[in-house]
């Protein structure tokens, strides 16, 4: 399976661009997932989840309060204060991942939480 994130860039990024696990450029996590290791099952995946994040294109958001995550709970982030568009796109990715044989990684942080 491979370990994937589905996540919106607030900062530049280049196509293929590689960072560290530590050193993501400034971003919204919309998901973490795990898909079977197909090369074939990862392009579809990926064009259905494209698909499903196009209507949510240009949305705005606003920035809520600060909370530590991380499986040692020490980084510190920047929540977004929930959006019907933002929470609708969240679903909208969760349901690609699900029909293509996917699992959610981080259920504590899936759908309404």
């Amino acid at each position: 399976m491979h370990n994937l994130v589905a996540a919106v860039f607030v900062e530049p990024v280049a196509r293929e661009q590689y960072f560290l696990r530590e050193d993501w450029p400034l971003h919204i996590t919309l998901l973490r997932f795990d898909l079977p290791e197909t090369p074939r099952m990862l392009e579809r995946c990926a064009e259905q989840l494209a698909e499903a994040a196009r209507p949510a294109l240009g949305a705005r958001l606003e920035i809520a309060e600060h909370a530590w995550f991380g499986r040692q709970e020490n980084l510190l982030v920047s929540l977004v204060k929930p959006d019907p568009a933002l929470q609708l796109l969240h679903e909208r990715l969760c349901g690609v991942v699900l029909e293509n044989q996917g699992r959610i990684a981080s259920v504590r942080f899936t759908g309404p939480g």
